[in-house]
C-alpha cells in the first residue's frame, strides 16, 4: 500500500533534487518533459496510446 504524501512533503522532495542543481557550477538549466504525451499537447516520451 502506497502512502499519500502530503504537499509539504513533495515540495520537500522537489526541493531536495533541484536545489543541487541551481547550486551546481556546471549546470546551466535544464529540461522537464512529460513521461507521455497528454490530449492537449504531444511532447511526451511515449505517444498518447503508449
Amino acid at each position: 500500500m502506497v502512502e499519500q504524501s502530503s504537499e509539504e512533503d513533495f515540495l520537500l522532495r522537489l526541493q531536495a533534487v533541484v536545489n543541487p542543481m541551481f547550486s551546481s557550477p556546471v549546470i546551466q538549466g535544464y529540461c522537464y518533459t512529460q513521461r507521455t504525451d497528454v490530449e492537449q499537447e504531444i511532447n511526451g516520451l511515449l505517444t498518447y496510446d503508449r
